[in-house]
C-alpha cells in the first residue's frame, strides 16, 4: 500500500471516529525552554527563534533553530523538523523533517518520537510529500517510546494500529488499553474511538451507556463527529435519556464545526421540535456559539 493510501486509511477507516485529528494540532506545537542569558546559548536561540516563528520571521526562527540544533538541541531539533516539513524560512525537505525529528527522537523528545512514527506511516498530514513505502516497525517502535512516555496522541496512534491490525497483529484488548490511557488524558479522538470500541463491542463489552459517556468527553471536546453521534443517540434515546432538544442543539456544533452530513440531521430533528422547543434550543445555541 503506498503511503498516501495508507494515511487516507487510516484518518477515514471509520465512521465518526476522526483517528488522527493529532496531526495538525501536534504539528504546530513548538517547544520553548528558558535557558541562560548568553545569545548564543542553545535554550536562548530555542526561545528567540519562537518569538521570531509566532511573528512570521521565518527565516529568523530558522536560522537560529538550524543553529541550536547543530549543537545538539533536541528542542530546536524538533522545531527544525517541522520548519522543513511545512517549508517556511526554508524549501520544504520531508525527508530532512524526518531527519532532525529523528535526531531529536534519540534524545527522548516526546513530541519528535510521536511524529517521527507517524512520518514512518507515510502520514501525508504531517510530512507532505514523504511519500515511501511506511516503515511499520520503525513508526511502532517510535510511537511506543512515545506513548510509554505518556504521548496521548501516541497512545491514540498505537490503538488505531492494533484495532486496525494495520501492519501488525491486530490485538483488540491493547487497542483499548491505549484508547483508554489517552481518553483519560482528555484526548478527544481518543475518547471518540473508546466509545466507538464500547458501541461496537470492540475488545470490551457492548455499554451503550459508556460509548454516550466517552462520546459526550469528545463532544465537549469539540471532535465534531463525536458531536454528531451524540445527537443521533440523544434522538433516539440510545445509552441516554431522549432529548430531541439535546439531540438538536448538539447536531448544531457538529454543523458548526463542518461535519459534512451534519445539516440534514439538524433538519430531521427540527421538524420533531415544538416551536417553544426550537425557540429554547436556538437561544441556547446562539449563546455558545457566540
Amino acid at each position: 500500500m503506498r503511503a498516501k493510501n495508507a494515511t487516507r486509511w487510516l484518518v477515514l477507516f471509520s465512521g465518526y471516529v476522526a483517528f488522527l485529528g493529532l496531526l495538525a494540532t501536534s504539528a504546530s506545537a513548538f517547544d520553548i525552554r528558558l535557558g541562560k542569558s548568553e545569545k548564543t546559548d542553545p535554550a536562548v536561540l530555542v526561545q528567540d527563534a519562537y518569538g521570531a516563528y509566532q511573528k512570521g520571521d521565518f527565516d529568523s526562527a530558522f536560522d537560529q533553530w538550524q543553529e541550536a540544533a547543530n549543537n545538539n538541541d533536541a528542542h530546536a531539533q524538533y522545531n527544525l523538523g517541522h520548519l522543513y516539513a511545512e517549508g517556511r524560512g526554508v524549501a520544504r525537505n520531508p525527508h530532512l523533517a524526518v531527519k532532525w525529528w529523528l535526531a531529536a527522537a534519540e534524545q527522548g523528545h516526546i513530541p519528535a518520537q510521536h511524529n517521527l512514527g507517524l512520518a514512518l506511516l507515510g502520514a501525508e498530514s504531517i510530512v507532505p510529500g514523504h511519500a515511501n513505502k511506511p516503515n511499520i516497525e520503525g513508526a511502532v517502535k517510535w510511537l511506543s517510546e512515545a506513548a510509554s512516555a505518556g504521548s496521548p496522541h501516541a497512545q491514540n496512534a498505537l490503538g488505531i494500529l492494533y484495532k486496525s491490525g494495520f501492519g501488525i497483529e491486530k490485538n483488540l484488548d491493547q487497542a483499548v488499553t491505549y484508547f483508554n490511557s489517552a481518553a483519560k488524558q482528555g484526548l478527544d479522538t481518543a475518547q471518540a474511538n473508546l466509545a466507538d470500541c464500547y458501541e461496537k463491542g470492540t475488545g470490551v463489552t457492548a455499554d451503550i451507556e459508556q460509548a454516550a459517556k466517552w462520546l459526550e468527553l469528545a463532544a465537549l471536546g469539540g471532535n465534531a463527529p463525536a458531536q454528531h453521534k451524540l445527537a443521533m443517540l440523544y434522538d433516539v434515546g440510545e445509552g441516554v435519556e431522549r432529548d430531541p432538544v439535546e439531540a438538536y442543539i448538539w447536531a448544531r456544533r457538529a454543523e458548526e464545526n463542518g461535519f459534512i452530513s451534519a445539516d440534514k440531521t439538524v433538519d430531521k430533528i427540527k421538524s420533531e421540535l415544538s416551536s417553544d422547543e426550537l425557540a429554547s434550543a436556538e437561544v441556547r445555541v446562539s449563546t455558545e456559539l457566540n
